[in-house]
């Protein structure tokens, strides 16, 4: 049996990141904490500064896909100390 190559993700696009947080119902400060990483970094992957990490990608997609119970909710969550 041949190995079949290894295909890499879809590269992930700034409007991927708007339109994904208008469909969880996120904020940019609700998403960067759902998917792991500061504000500064969502928002410079979403202004189009930085490529988006391929992990990105595949968190958006865990967390659709999550039950909505299990789902990280803005209002579920205690807000840190400004």
């Amino acid at each position: 049996m041949e190995n079949a190559p290894i295909k890499s993700p879809p590269k992930i696009k700034p409007s991927d990141l708007t339109q994904w947080c208008e469909r969880m119902g996120y904020s940019q400060r609700d998403a960067a904490d759902a998917l792991g990483c500061s504000r500064t970094a969502f928002q410079n992957w979403e202004a189009g500064h930085h490529d988006i990490p391929a992990y990105i990608g595949l968190a958006m997609r865990c967390l659709m896909t999550a039950n909505p119970d299990d789902r990280p909710h803005p209002w579920r969550r205690e807000r840190r100390p400004k």
